[in-house]
Protein backbone atom coordinates (compact mmCIF):
# COMPACT_ATOMS: atom_id res chain seq x y z
CA UNK A 1 0.00 0.00 0.00
CA UNK A 2 1.09 3.66 -0.32
CA UNK A 3 -0.20 4.38 3.04
CA UNK A 4 3.31 2.60 4.62
CA UNK A 5 5.05 4.51 2.21
CA UNK A 6 3.95 7.83 2.37
CA UNK A 7 6.72 9.97 4.62
CA UNK A 8 3.69 12.63 5.85
CA UNK A 9 0.92 10.63 6.52
CA UNK A 10 -0.21 10.43 9.96
CA UNK A 11 0.67 7.36 12.21
CA UNK A 12 -2.31 5.72 13.27
CA UNK A 13 -2.47 5.83 17.13
CA UNK A 14 -2.49 2.27 17.76
CA UNK A 15 0.95 2.21 16.18
CA UNK A 16 2.85 4.94 17.86
CA UNK A 17 6.18 3.54 20.28
CA UNK A 18 7.80 6.37 20.68
CA UNK A 19 6.79 10.34 21.49
CA UNK A 20 8.37 13.34 22.08
CA UNK A 21 6.81 16.44 22.89
CA UNK A 22 8.89 19.39 22.86
CA UNK A 23 8.51 23.19 23.82
CA UNK A 24 10.81 26.86 23.20
CA UNK A 25 11.11 28.76 26.58
CA UNK A 26 13.02 31.11 23.86
CA UNK A 27 13.29 31.33 19.99
CA UNK A 28 15.14 27.96 19.06
CA UNK A 29 15.74 26.05 15.68
CA UNK A 30 15.16 22.79 15.62
CA UNK A 31 15.60 19.55 13.52
CA UNK A 32 13.46 16.46 13.97
CA UNK A 33 12.80 12.77 12.26
CA UNK A 34 10.70 10.30 13.30
CA UNK A 35 11.30 6.91 11.88
CA UNK A 36 12.71 7.04 7.93
CA UNK A 37 10.05 9.97 7.32
CA UNK A 38 10.10 13.61 6.16
CA UNK A 39 12.68 15.84 7.88
CA UNK A 40 11.71 18.87 9.67
CA UNK A 41 14.06 22.11 10.50
CA UNK A 42 12.68 25.07 11.25
CA UNK A 43 12.42 28.10 14.19
CA UNK A 44 10.26 26.73 16.51
CA UNK A 45 8.88 30.05 18.58
CA UNK A 46 8.95 30.76 21.69
CA UNK A 47 6.06 29.25 23.73
CA UNK A 48 5.29 26.96 20.74
CA UNK A 49 5.12 23.38 21.07
CA UNK A 50 5.34 20.56 18.99
CA UNK A 51 4.28 16.69 19.57
CA UNK A 52 6.35 14.07 17.75
CA UNK A 53 5.20 10.51 17.36
CA UNK A 54 6.71 7.40 15.75
CA UNK A 55 6.76 3.88 15.20
CA UNK A 56 10.34 2.95 15.55
CA UNK A 57 12.61 6.09 16.77
CA UNK A 58 12.61 9.74 16.99
CA UNK A 59 16.20 12.18 16.58
CA UNK A 60 15.84 15.30 17.90
CA UNK A 61 18.30 18.17 17.43
CA UNK A 62 17.91 21.95 18.58
CA UNK A 63 20.69 24.69 17.58
CA UNK A 64 19.36 26.30 20.53
CA UNK A 65 19.85 23.97 23.60
CA UNK A 66 18.92 26.14 26.46
CA UNK A 67 15.97 27.53 24.56
CA UNK A 68 14.27 24.24 24.34
CA UNK A 69 12.49 21.61 27.19
CA UNK A 70 11.31 18.51 26.15
CA UNK A 71 9.03 15.07 27.93
CA UNK A 72 7.98 11.83 26.66
CA UNK A 73 4.93 12.34 29.06
CA UNK A 74 3.44 15.54 27.92
CA UNK A 75 3.68 16.75 31.66
CA UNK A 76 7.18 16.75 33.43
CA UNK A 77 9.40 19.00 31.17
CA UNK A 78 13.03 18.88 31.58
CA UNK A 79 15.91 21.39 29.56
CA UNK A 80 17.03 20.08 26.39
CA UNK A 81 20.96 18.77 27.43
CA UNK A 82 23.47 20.99 25.46
CA UNK A 83 25.76 17.99 25.66
CA UNK A 84 23.51 15.90 24.05
CA UNK A 85 24.34 15.85 20.25
CA UNK A 86 21.14 14.19 19.16
CA UNK A 87 18.38 13.24 21.31
CA UNK A 88 17.30 9.77 20.35
CA UNK A 89 14.14 8.23 20.74
CA UNK A 90 14.18 5.03 22.18
CA UNK A 91 17.57 5.56 24.04
CA UNK A 92 18.77 2.02 23.23
CA UNK A 93 19.33 3.18 19.61
CA UNK A 94 21.36 6.33 20.36
CA UNK A 95 24.58 4.49 18.98
CA UNK A 96 23.19 3.52 15.90
CA UNK A 97 21.48 7.65 14.76
CA UNK A 98 24.65 9.58 16.26
CA UNK A 99 27.38 9.40 13.38
CA UNK A 100 24.18 10.10 10.66
CA UNK A 101 20.89 10.59 12.86
CA UNK A 102 18.39 11.86 9.96
CA UNK A 103 18.32 10.19 6.41
CA UNK A 104 15.76 10.77 3.47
Amino acid sequence: STAATDKTDPIPTKEIKVRLFVRAIDDSWVKYQADHRKIYGFTLKKDAKIYIRGRESIRFFSGNAKGIEISTDGITFTPYKPDVKIFVLPKEQESQFQEDPFKE
